[in-house]
């Protein structure tokens, strides 16, 4: 199955949903995932629809830079929500000993800094309980620190601030966020 790119005005480009559960899980479901090149190095440029439901799905992304096929691999029983992948196989037993394959894993929470660390930072700055069962999504958890905060959600820039190592260009409700957190001082 081959990805799609997202263009900028697509209506679930900001669907991203924070989930903390009982059990204390912290996941971050996204509708949508920047992709990465594990040949030449690079995000490929755009956003690419990404759908978590399904286990072991292979897509294919072409680079924009290099031309090559980067798999996206979705492995149910890892921890990491998808994989970018120089080989559509995860299981090294199951490749050719000689052929080695490069594979970048993607964890949302982290690299939208939504992650559990990052949010007892947020926490400890706005008094918000974050660590209460919740499902809400990215833009609602902004809107509610900003009403604690008394920043307006409006104002906030959606421009890229290149904090991830390998994913400078992140969705914009997303640099809506990182530019609240370094406006907290949480960044």
């Amino acid at each position: 199955m081959e990805m799609h790119y997202v263009l900028p005005d697509h209506e679930n480009l900001d669907k991203i949903t924070y989930i903390y559960n009982p059990s204390g899980d912290l996941t971050v479901s996204s509708f949508i995932t920047p992709a990465y090149c594990t040949f030449c190095k690079s995000q490929i440029d755009g956003f690419f629809i990404y759908n978590s439901s399904s286990s072991d799905e292979v897509s294919t992304i072409e680079c924009n830079h290099c031309g090559k096929t980067i798999y996206l691999v979705d492995d149910e029983q890892s921890p990491v929500d998808v994989y970018m992948s120089s080989s559509d196989q995860m299981d090294g037993v199951e490749m050719e000993k000689s052929r080695k394959f490069n594979k970048v894993p993607i964890i949302h929470k982290d690299i939208y800094f939504l992650n559990e660390a990052m949010l007892e930072r947020v926490q400890e700055r706005t008094n918000i309980n974050f660590f209460e069962a919740q499902e809400i999504e990215l833009s609602n958890l902004i809107k509610r620190v900003c009403g604690n905060t008394k920043i307006s959600f409006e104002d906030l820039s959606e421009k890229d601030l290149g904090l991830h190592p390998l994913f400078p260009n992140l969705p914009p409700l997303v640099n809506k966020w990182l530019h609240l957190l370094k406006k907290i001082e949480c960044i």
